[in-house]
């Protein structure tokens, strides 16, 4: 229906408006074009079936498209009819939304110009509004109405990826002070991931007051979670809150609002210089520059917390022994080699290679007291794929000092396993130590590897990694965790 040189091809599928003026080929006369920003496309046809879209004489090839973003095709004199040019036009494009044809006058081009220019003002409003809700919609779902699907929370509680982890600590310095009244501590993670907080009390509080501490939202003052701790149920040392469920909103900033009510002597909360993180020390207090000493615990947003009850034997929660300590280690036999058979790596792992059968080789790291201890893991493979020999590791907890060699038989051990065996090069072993009892003291974990009966030392490169503690939650604070007074949005 329509035909181009190909001078004008680029022209006709640009991105600016424009209109098209259709004439006759036998008409000379001059059109008076009017003062409109637009780019302006002369067609001439003989017939009304063929309109060419060229200079002078240049041939004109077939063009399957119309022109695009055209406003108006303006025919200014009573010829020739374009009846044809309209339907092919909306054939073409797929839509019955294509441009206006006007016949006249420059001043009806410009009246039919205005309201179709109003017209896609008012379409684009429109579109602009539906998309600023859908925006908003999709916000407001990613906020709050996330949910992890049930078999995904059955898999992850399969593969014991549900009990809480510690995600952060507050550094513990001698020129801890001590804080009453009401205060506002941000938090140095977003919503998300969140299960929980625990504070450190240093003195209890006396009288029938209580403690309400919130999580909330400053940008918008939400409050995700409200606890209530009577005056009464405080003791010297870490007071845990938790939510019903891991966060799974998705507020980058939140606080906590730490208020005292009612009568009596408020608890003190422990606080620490904020050194280098003075954005997040805590405000509201004569104390500047300091936050309150806490441990912040998280998960996989959407699993439930399964709250420790007076009858529940073990609630486990997750500790990553920090890299420092990892690094602090110590070999605990002085064997000789002409290489180093024990050495920090970097990112929490220890290069632990066995040199003989007898004895074995050993390094312990030193562990601080863990209130609630219950069972120490870590991860340990031959970091060598060109080893050919089954190398055999072991763990053992002990208190400090203790003989190296009655640690490792057992007799002087609180806890050992047995010899393992690394069957294959590269594959990851996980190795467990369960505590017969918790533990609240300082201890020693003791790592052993040693080769089989028979086996060549070479490339036996064993790695420990990944250092967790197991905590029992009822035995590590002194009142079982509290949850929420109320239904609040947290998940």
């Amino acid at each position: 229906m329509i035909a181009a040189s190909s001078k004008l091809l680029s022209t006709l599928f640009s991105g600016g408006p424009k209109i098209v003026i259709v004439r006759t080929e036998a008409c000379n006369e001059d059109i008076r074009l009017p003062d409109l920003p637009v780019e302006w496309l002369a067609t001439t046809t003989a017939d009304g079936s063929v309109f060419r879209f060229s200079e002078d004489d240049e041939p004109a090839c077939p063009v399957e498209m119309p022109p695009s973003n055209v406003l108006a095709v303006w025919v200014p004199h009573s010829h020739p009819s374009v009846d044809a040019l309209k339907q092919w036009w909306e054939r073409a494009s797929g839509t019955s939304r294509g441009p206006v044809f006007v016949h006249g006058d420059a001043t009806h081009l410009i009246g039919a110009v205005a309201g179709q220019t109003l017209r896609e003002n008012n379409r684009l409003t429109r579109m602009n509004q539906t998309l600023l809700e859908d925006l908003a919609a999709l916000r407001e779902g990613l906020a709050h109405h996330v949910r992890v699907p049930p078999e995904l929370e059955v898999l992850l509680k399969n593969l014991r990826a549900a009990p809480p982890r510690l995600i952060f600590e507050t550094p513990f310095f001698s020129s801890a002070a001590s804080v009453t009244g009401a205060i506002i501590q941000p938090l140095l993670t977003g919503a998300r991931g969140i299960l929980g907080v625990d504070l450190h009390v240093s003195n209890a509080g006396l009288g029938a007051g209580h403690l309400l501490v919130k999580l909330q939202v400053p940008s918008s003052g939400l409050e995700l979670a409200l606890w209530r701790i009577p005056y009464s149920e405080t003791f010297p040392g870490w007071l845990a809150l938790r939510l019903p469920a891991v966060s799974a909103r998705m507020d980058s900033i939140v606080e906590l609002a730490v208020e005292p009510h009612g009568d009596g002597q408020p608890p003190e909360l422990t606080c620490s210089p904020a050194g280098l993180m003075n954005e997040y020390a805590f405000i509201g207090s004569d104390i500047t520059g300091s936050m309150l000493r806490m441990r912040m615990w998280g998960g996989f947003p959407g699993l439930s917390y399964q709250s420790p009850s007076s009858d529940t034997s073990f609630s486990p929660a997750l500790v990553k022994i920090s890299d420092h300590l990892v690094a602090a280690a110590q070999t605990t036999r002085p064997l000789t080699w002409t290489y180093p058979y024990f050495n920090y790596l970097g990112a929490g792992r220890l290069l632990l290679r066995p040199l003989k059968v007898t004895p074995a080789s050993s390094a312990r790291i030193s562990l601080p007291a863990l209130p609630g201890l219950a069972a120490l893991n870590c991860t340990v493979r031959i970091d060598d794929a060109l080893c050919t020999t089954k190398m055999l590791v072991r763990l053992a907890a002990s208190l400090p000092g203790r003989n190296i060699d009655e640690v490792e038989d057992g007799t002087a051990a609180l806890a050992v396993t047995e010899w393992t065996e690394l069957s294959e090069p590269l594959r990851i072993f996980d190795l467990r130590l369960a505590l017969p009892s918790v533990v609240a003291e300082p201890i020693e974990l003791h790592l052993f590897s040693r080769l089989p009966e028979g086996g060549k030392l070479d490339h036996g490169k064993v790695v420990f990694g990944g250092f967790e503690a197991t905590l029992n939650e009822r035995a590590a604070f002194s009142h079982l965790p509290y949850l929420p007074q109320a239904d609040t949005e947290n998940s």
